[in-house]
């Protein structure tokens, strides 16, 4: 579950040093990808692996379309690539929850989901603030990272009940 959470920061932050992107997106796939697979017994890790390698292909499309001249087109990959990361964890919810029934053991799937539809309403919010005017950017940028950061110390939450629950 560590590389999953790992994956889960870089699909989630984009941390930039002289505008160059350090934290790509299918980087987190990637690691998802591998975190998920070493839970093989999951009869959900097979949609969240699928959906991983779709995310690298959208990644791959949003960073050429970054010199896109066409909005449209930019804004339209925004929106799948927004689509696939919601599937995504939202599969990994279903995924810890498939974990607890498994394991017999509480690992915060009721609190995750609950956090999984903060940061769904976040991010959507944020993408349609930053498209209807420039200076709710900003409030979107706040609304995004907010909502982000509310799921992600939720699966945290979740990987270290799962830790405990191994007895690591």
């Amino acid at each position: 579950m560590g590389k999953i959470f790992w994956g889960l920061l870089f699909l989630f932050l984009d941390i930039r040093l002289q505008g160059v992107l350090i934290t790509p997106d299918f980087v987190g796939y990637i690691l998802i990808y591998f975190g998920v697979r070493e839970l093989r017994q999951l009869e959900t890790g097979k949609a969240v692996c699928l959906l991983c390698l779709a995310g690298l292909a959208v990644s791959g499309i949003s960073w050429l379309t970054v010199w896109s001249a066409s909005q449209e087109l930019y804004m339209a990959v925004d929106l799948l690539s927004l689509g696939v990361q919601l599937w995504t964890t939202y599969e990994l919810v279903v995924m810890v929850e498939e974990l607890e029934r498994q394991r017999e053991a509480i690992l915060g799937s009721d609190c995750l989901c609950r956090r999984w539809k903060v940061m769904a309403v976040g991010l959507v919010s944020s993408l349609l603030l930053s498209r209807l005017h420039e200076w709710l950017a900003v409030a979107a940028l706040v609304v995004g990272v907010a909502a982000a950061i509310v799921y992600v110390t939720a699966f945290y939450r979740s990987k270290q009940l799962f830790k405990q629950a191994e007895g690591v």
